[in-house]
């Protein structure tokens, strides 16, 4: 029995081998010709996709196609943006045969910008550099690629277009260049303002405008050139700003949600809870007094900077309304206005003194129970605050009202809006006031102004925060649109 299974086993063992003979060939079948005609293909630039009669090789410039037969080949190379070029090639038997495209060299492969302005007659730069001619021109001559434009005209926002140019096309749109004469208007797509959520503004003694961000960090702007700070390329604790003012030292105070940071020419101090008085890490606010104290509020109370050391006040240890801390005015009075959310506000000198923990109260003119912002005139001592309505705070209406002599004035009519994101009250006693519908600027109510996105050079009507330097421009920081220069001030 074992002895026929083997037999068995080896038959089998022969007709595969057998099969396998007759379908595997280990040397040339003479009866079919070889085929070694190389054909080299080289382009300038490289890189060229080689079609082979139509089909993909999968090789690139330069590169050789072997193993062709003797007859009649055509040819295509294909780069991004350039006409394809193809040719015929007629090889021989066995022949080596090498052909080079030069791009640069057939004029049909250039392509051109067309540069439109309005107004006209606009510099044009390419790629950062002056081409010494004015909108509307046309650039020609250009080889296919990604090109930078600029044009810069006298009182205009200069204005940047990326194009991408091909073989035998012409690109191009009209671009309308912002009139800067009155308005300038500063974003993250014009400028190197990191994002255009702008939460708080200050200008250092130097006229420097320094620009805090909502999500990117801090920027600095000399009037012609910008410098950043954030987290990677300072010792910035958050790139989340909150609040910021400039001492009489030229110091920067920064809030942000990790604590306060200190800018002191190139020099950086970081305050959290854990090396200071702070009651928590995340600053809503701040201010500085008329004897260099520094005031800091946060959700969990106020922290105060003095000469003699920190000092804390809460619901706990004070009679403050509130805990969470939304605004702090300081006056050349002494006074220190504490805005709280939900809980009214107080006014303390020396010693604290509740003004309102009421909600909604008509009666006394209190529009609400959350401040949104403080400002005092210090010629009468007039306080104006802001405040934020129902559908942000819980109660009441929200709008402007004014403290005087112990009483409260909520008669201003007219806003364009009930929501007050700020006030800001120059030396020669104009009002600002942003809202989240527009800006309003007024010495007298009776004789407002407003100015909105339609008929102004801002980009948002959420305006969250405003300041005038030094020579007398007014800044207006938005939470979408970036920043604004408005000049009319300075200019009149």
């Amino acid at each position: 029995m074992k002895k026929y299974i083997l037999s068995i086993s080896w038959i089998i063992i022969g007709l595969f081998l057998a099969s396998c003979e007759r379908d595997v060939s280990t040397s040339p079948d003479v009866s079919e010709k070889i085929n070694n005609s190389v054909l080299k293909v080289s382009s300038t630039p490289t890189g060229a996709a080689i079609y082979l009669n139509g089909k993909i090789s999968g090789k690139y410039t330069p590169d050789s196609l072997v193993w062709l037969q003797d007859t009649t080949h055509f040819i295509t190379l294909k780069q991004p943006l350039i006409k394809d070029t193809t040719f015929t090639v007629n090889l021989g038997e066995d022949e080596r045969s090498e052909i080079e495209v030069d791009y640069y060299a057939n004029p049909t492969m250039y392509g051109s910008i067309e540069c439109i302005t309005e107004p006209p007659n606009a510099e044009i730069y390419l790629d950062g550099q002056p081409t010494g001619l004015l909108t509307p021109d046309t650039l020609d001559g250009l080889f296919p690629g990604n090109y930078q434009i600029t044009y810069k005209l006298d009182m205009h926002m200069e204005e940047r277009r990326e194009f991408e140019v091909s073989s035998s096309n012409t690109a191009g749109v009209t671009v309308a260049l912002e009139d800067t004469t009155i308005w300038v208007t500063f974003t993250a797509q014009n400028s190197m303002l990191p994002e255009n959520f702008i939460t708080s503004l200050a200008v250092d003694h130097d006229d420097n405008v320094w620009v805090a961000t909502a999500t990117q960090g801090l920027a600095k702007f000399d009037g012609k050139n910008w410098t950043l700070f954030n987290t990677t390329n300072s010792n910035l604790p958050s790139n989340e700003l909150t609040a910021m003012v400039c001492d009489d030292f030229g110091k920067i105070w920064m809030g942000t949600s990790a604590g306060v940071a200190r800018y002191d020419q190139g020099a950086w101090t970081i305050l959290t809870p854990q090396n200071s008085g702070l009651p928590d890490e995340r600053i809503t606010c701040m201010s500085i007094d008329v004897r260099s104290g520094q005031w800091f509020g946060t959700q969990a109370g106020i922290g105060v900077l003095r000469d003699t050391g920190w000092a804390q006040y809460t619901v706990n240890n004070s009679n403050i309304a509130g805990d969470y801390i939304t605004a702090i005015h300081t006056n050349v009075l002494g006074e220190i206005w504490m805005g709280t959310s939900r809980n009214g506000l107080n006014r303390y000198y020396g010693e604290w003194k509740p003004i309102t923990k009421f909600y909604w109260v008509p009666a006394y003119g209190i529009p609400g129970t959350t401040i949104s912002d403080f400002a005092a005139e210090e010629e009468t001592g007039i306080v104006w605050v802001g405040w934020l309505p129902e559908s942000f705070d819980g109660g009441g209406q929200g709008g402007l009202t004014t403290y005087s002599g112990g009483r409260w004035s909520n008669n201003y009519p007219g806003l364009p809006s009930r929501y007050i994101g700020c006030i800001y009250i120059t030396d020669e006693n104009v009002k600002w006031i942003g809202t989240d519908k527009g800006l309003v600027r007024f010495t007298n109510f009776a004789n407002k102004q407003t100015f909105r996105t339609e008929y102004t050079g801002m980009k948002s009507n959420d305006v969250r925060d405003v300041i005038q330097d030094r020579k007398g421009n007014i800044w207006i920081a938005t939470k979408d649109g970036g920043l604004t220069k408005y000049k009319g001030e300075a200019n009149g």
